[in-house]
């Protein structure tokens, strides 16, 4: 979906001020276990995002006919303001994470695991812009990114779907290197 500028770069707003909100909520409910435990599921969520991301990445966006229609085009023209508004991811992880994580496991939990995915998101946002208006030097995390994302865009789309990691494409014999 094409974006203002303002639609394409509000992550990078909205995110990091959720993301400091449900900590700032961690802090004030939490005592030192607690905040302790807050923190594993911070971690734990910024692991599950990288399963996550390999997974949307080549089922829904690869195989799900609106969603393939709109990342076919990012293919096509990967420096457009294309992507999903602010609203509606926020919206589907309040849906599909917080709340049923809240009611099945409380505040604290819903609020750390939703907390890690947000920052495996923004992570993940960060890399993936990067990937396409930077020129990172050799050498770098950033470089091997860009080169795997590279391969991604220009070898079919039939491989290299992490963006923020390699691992789950070595471990599901979908890396691509050439």
């Amino acid at each position: 979906m094409r974006l203002s500028k303002f639609g394409y770069y509000g992550d990078f707003l909205v995110y990091p001020a959720l993301i400091v909100a449900l900590t700032l909520c961690a802090v004030h409910k939490t005592t030192g276990p607690q905040f302790g435990e807050w923190l594993l599921f911070s971690v734990s969520g910024i692991a599950a995002w990288t399963i996550a991301e390999y997974f949307l990445h080549r089922t829904l966006f690869h195989n799900f006919p609106f969603l393939k229609q709109m990342h076919d085009a990012h293919h096509a023209m990967p420096k457009e303001l294309l992507g999903t508004p602010t609203w509606l991811s926020v919206a589907m992880g309040l849906i599909v994470i917080f709340c049923p994580l809240w009611w099945a496991a409380g505040f604290i939990i819903a609020s750390a695991m939703s907390t890690g995915l947000m920052i495996g998101y923004l992570w993940y946002m960060t890399v993936h812009y990067l990937n396409h208006h930077a020129n990172p030097p050799h050498d770098t995390f950033l470089y091997r990114a860009k080169r795997r994302h590279a391969l991604h865009h220009y070898r079919g789309g039939s491989n290299n779907f992490g963006v923020t990691s390699d691992f789950w494409d070595r471990l599901f014999g979908t890396e691509f290197l050439r």
